[in-house]
């Protein structure tokens, strides 16, 4: 399934079947995909900010220059807060998964399978680990070298 050119920020989504799903590209800003099976998915360029994959799997999942990133909270005058509202991929399994120049600044990664993964740093763009919680992930075989 193509979902390239659908923007489901905000949307509950919980325990979708997204396997194969073509979402390259695509804003999903503070989406709850908790519990949904990504295995295979490609999103490559994805807006990811402030987005719950808590217990979902993203096995062999394309990544590529995904944004995970945290997303600056605004108070009702429009004004940032001073908070934030990190990507959580907290039990999420992304064995083997490709996290290229991926960026997961804040995101919160505890106990997080990253098996085998793709941390590789590309063109311009590093892997962003930067304040990410990695409590408990499991690391083993995951490529973190520079390209």
């Amino acid at each position: 399934i193509d979902l390239s050119t659908v923007n489901p920020s905000g949307a509950s989504l919980r325990g979708a079947k997204l396997k194969g799903a073509r979402l390259k590209g695509t804003w999903m800003i503070m989406t709850d995909l908790a519990g949904s099976d990504l295995r295979g998915a490609d999103l490559t360029n994805a807006n990811l900010d402030g987005i719950n994959l808590s217990n979902s799997n993203l096995s062999c999942a394309v990544l590529k220059a995904a944004s995970l990133n945290a997303v600056d909270m605004k108070g009702p005058d429009g004004k940032p807060t001073g908070r934030l509202w990190p990507a959580n991929l907290s039990n999420c399994t992304s064995s083997e998964a490709d996290l290229t120049g991926a960026h997961l600044r804040h995101a919160n990664l505890t106990d997080a399978d990253l098996s085998k993964a793709i941390l590789r740093e590309a063109i311009l763009m590093d892997a962003n680990l930067d304040n990410a919680h990695l409590e408990g992930a499991v690391t083993e075989g995951a490529t973190l070298a520079r390209t």
